[in-house]
């Protein structure tokens, strides 16, 4: 990959990520609940952008624009984004859908806490 395509990827992703950030406090200031409000919407209104703008991009296909915006952009906005995406790529076989969907949310999720166990683990036995 290119030195222009990765500068360009990481101009999107700079300001994704800071439109993450604000939107999350914005929304959590707004909508105080149990759960994290800021965080569903920006991956669910993530995903929405991210199924126009790969609309968009089955027609057009201005490889800079489609970097910064799908990769850089909404990649660090959402990461529910990406998997969104692949989803609906995977939709025409429900075998292969249900797999990668099933063992994405279940293994994140499982994954993250086995880090978090092990991280705390080595943390309480090191004091």
């Amino acid at each position: 990959m290119s030195w222009q395509s990765l500068i360009i990827i990481g101009s999107g992703a700079f300001i994704g990520a800071i439109l993450r950030v604000k939107s999350i406090e914005y929304i959590n200031a707004h909508l105080s609940y149990a759960i994290p409000l800021g965080v569903i919407f920006v991956n669910i209104f993530g995903s929405l952008l991210a199924g126009g703008v790969l609309a968009y991009f089955t027609h057009f296909n201005p490889y800079y624009l489609k970097s910064f915006l799908m990769t850089g952009l909404l990649g660090a906005f959402t990461t529910y984004s990406a998997f969104a995406i692949e989803s609906i790529f995977l939709l025409n076989n429900i075998k292969l859908f249900s797999i990668y969907v099933l063992s994405s949310a279940i293994g994140s999720i499982l994954f993250a806490f086995i880090g978090y166990k092990s991280i705390l683990f080595l943390i309480i036995r090191n004091q």
